[in-house]
This record gives C-alpha cells, structure tokens and sequence, in this order.
C-alpha cells in the first residue's frame, strides 16, 4: 500500500514537471519568434527591407531549432503551419507588397497564438 501511494506520487510529480516543462518551452518559442515578427515588421515599415528580411530569416533558424524539441508536445501540424506562414511573409517581402506582407505576418501571429493556446498542456490534461 505504501509502495502503491509513493509511485502514484512520484508519477503525478513527473506529470506535472512535463506539463510544466512543455509550458516552458512553447511559451518561450512562441514569445520570441512573436518578438522577432515584431522587429521584423518595425524593420519593414521604416524602409530597410534588408534589416526585416535579416530578422526575418533568423526567425526561421530559430523556429527550425526549437521545432525539433516542441514537436514532442506540439502536433505536428500546428508546427508546419506556422513555418508556411513563416515562409510566406519572407516571400511576400521581397515582393514589396506592404498589403500582402501585412496579411503574411497577420497569419504567422495567428499561428503562433494557435500553438500557444491550442496545444499548451493544463493540469486538467494530466487526469
């Protein structure tokens, strides 16, 4: 009995520590690039298409490096539509195109909120 009630505590402690650690990484991977989008967008409305494609293209290394780790705790998907919104607003800002840019980085903010409250785990999901 006693055996019984330290494993089922050390199992809730393990769950719980996951569920923290997940919070953990998707919150700081999503913060970041959100913060990253955001200088890129500055970049980009004070003329220096160079200096937003810069920020733009290290936003990517970066999504690409903590990808491998989220795709534990994040579905495979959600990952892969915000690396295509990624690649649209990069595209969409060689072209010049302030609207399409616009609606580019729109989408890539809409992504990263989808894997931020979508597939961040809760104490609920535990049990």
């Amino acid at each position: 009995m006693r055996m019984t009630f330290i494993a089922t505590l050390c199992a809730l402690a393990l769950c719980v520590g996951l569920c923290v650690f997940s919070l953990h990484i998707i919150r700081g991977s999503v913060d970041e690039m959100t913060e990253r989008c955001k200088m890129a967008e500055r970049a980009f409305h004070e003329g220096d298409i160079q200096m937003a494609a810069r920020i733009l293209e290290e936003a990517s290394e970066y999504w690409d490096k903590t990808r491998r780790i989220m795709e534990i705790v994040v579905s495979h998907n959600m990952l892969m539509r915000v690396t295509e919104a990624e690649v649209k607003a990069r595209a969409n800002l060689t072209s010049n195109s302030i609207y399409e840019f616009e609606r580019a980085m729109a989408v890539l903010y809409n992504a990263l909120t989808d894997v931020e409250e979508r597939e961040s785990p809760t104490i609920t999901n535990i049990f």
